[in-house]
């Protein structure tokens, strides 16, 4: 038999969803690539947005004594989009704050079931504060901003998309623990 087929050993855990190249790892690897292209594009815009806008207000203010009214409401109101981003693709990259000093004391078997838990923990939060975000909405949606009119609702809104991509990277995370990668964040190309 040639090297470029797989053995029988090799296919069954492929269509078993268990192996690096299976259904639910290609589905995870997709998922985990989707949150770091969108992450990534928030950061940029709303980086660039802030930039210029607070940029043309500083330059408007020294040339002709008069700036952007607007300015400030834009900048505050992308903020959040930009902070929640970027704890989006700290969570991708496994750079956000994390203790781990009890879990790799623990032996490896025990560590996988730890971490699965905490990552479980990661999905209820997320579950929680989407659910709040979405109670909170309809409130501020009423509210707008004194000089755009922008709708308060626009920066709150920002908690659902960032914790529904937190708590898919922890689903993913656990995917990749149960699989065997211990760190839980290998995305596979």
């Amino acid at each position: 038999m040639s090297d470029q087929f797989e053995t029988n050993d090799e296919l069954a855990p492929r269509f078993a969803g268990m192996g690096p190249r299976g259904p639910i790892s290609s589905v995870c690897n997709w998922i985990d690539r989707l949150t770091i292209h969108l992450a990534t594009a928030i950061v940029c815009l709303t980086l660039t947005a802030m930039f210029l806008i607070l940029l043309a207000n500083v330059v408007l203010r020294y040339l002709f004594a008069d700036g952007l009214t607007w300015s400030q409401e834009v900048a505050v109101t992308l903020f959040p989009w930009l902070v929640i981003a970027g704890a989006v693709l700290a969570a991708q990259v496994d750079k956000h704050i994390a203790v781990r000093v009890v879990i790799n004391l623990l032996p490896v078997w025990l560590r996988r079931g730890a971490m699965v838990v905490v990552n479980l923990m990661i999905v209820a939060m997320a579950v929680v504060v989407v659910d709040a975000a979405f109670l909170i909405l309809p409130a501020t949606g009423r509210t707008q901003l004194a000089v755009t009119g922008i709708p308060q609702s626009w920066g709150y809104s920002a908690l659902i998309y960032g914790y529904v991509m937190i708590g898919l990277t922890a689903l993913t995370s656990c995917w990749r623990v149960l699989r065997g990668d211990m760190d839980g964040r290998s995305v596979d190309s």
